[in-house]
């Protein structure tokens, strides 16, 4: 399918070494911080958790691989969506693992 480009903000606020309260983030709007959902990452680096909006269901799976890089899963469902969506995060300069994929 097509390749759509955005962009969209977050702010990390760790509660612990292992978990943190992740916040919709607009710079410059420091009054704009909504709560979107925890991460708590188990002792395999895994962690799972769900958004509500409206109604919508946003559920999430989210693997740390090394210190540098984590991937994140999201199932969307709703009355007008049904859809997944696949991330990968690396630190720059960090060396992509042997699996993955060029491009």
């Amino acid at each position: 399918g097509p390749r759509l480009g955005f962009t969209r903000s977050y702010l990390y606020c760790f509660t612990s070494d292992r978990s943190a309260d992740v916040f919709f983030y607009k710079p410059g709007l420091s009054d704009h911080l909504k709560f979107f959902h925890t991460i708590s990452l188990d002792a395999a680096g895994a962690s799972a958790a769900e958004h509500l909006c409206v109604d919508d269901l946003y559920s999430v799976d989210l693997q740390f691989d090394r210190d540098d890089a984590f991937r994140m899963h999201w199932r969307v469902v709703g009355p007008a969506k049904d859809y997944h969506i696949f991330s990968r995060y690396e630190k720059e300069g960090a060396a992509a693992p042997a699996d993955a994929a060029p491009g």
